[in-house]
């Protein structure tokens, strides 16, 4: 396994910790769940950028694990969140089934 799809199951299985742990945070309204959505999207993109600025070529090491444990692992986490979130909300109104 390499490191890309390390960190990506790690985020996965902290945002099913958080949504587990912190179920009182969790939005209740429908709207809300979705307006997390986006915002989690338009995070993802403005982070994807922002650590390709902080990483320009040549960089060392230390700016590469900066960005990625400092601006990647917590906007993915907070992605799976949402989703998670989205995936209760199609659940709640019936067109998941569990």
């Amino acid at each position: 396994m390499n490191f890309t799809t390390t960190l990506v199951l790690g985020a996965f299985l902290l945002a099913i910790w958080c949504d587990a742990r912190l179920e009182s945070v969790r939005p209740a309204k429908t709207g809300w769940r979705v307006v997390h959505v986006a915002a989690s999207c338009i995070i993802l993109q403005v982070a994807a950028i922002g650590a390709g600025q902080l990483m320009p070529e040549g960089a060392g090491v230390d700016r590469a694990l900066i960005a990625v444990f400092a601006i990647l692992l917590p906007v993915f986490v907070y992605t799976f969140v949402a989703g998670l979130w989205l995936l209760r909300t199609l659940a709640e109104l019936g067109f998941a089934r569990r």
